[in-house]
């Protein structure tokens, strides 16, 4: 079966995209975050931030890895 016509395929690439989206609010947040706040928020000297900082580049790491295999 074709990949465009697969319906694991077709869900995988929707959960794919919507996990992106979902990276890029997260990543717009933290942006308005650190504009915000009146002192500076050191994202990878403090543990939640560096603990963001690491999943977010985890699940981009896993979504391109997805990508390279649906391809």
């Amino acid at each position: 079966m074709h990949p465009d016509n697969d319906p694991r395929y077709i869900a995988a690439d929707h959960a794919i995209r919507e996990a992106e989206r979902f990276i890029q609010r997260a990543r717009a947040w933290m942006v308005r975050y650190e504009k915000d706040s009146q002192s500076s928020w050191p994202r990878l000297n403090t543990r939640e931030g560096g603990a963001m900082d690491r999943a977010s580049l985890d699940l981009s790491e896993a979504l391109v890895k997805l990508r390279k295999r649906g391809q």
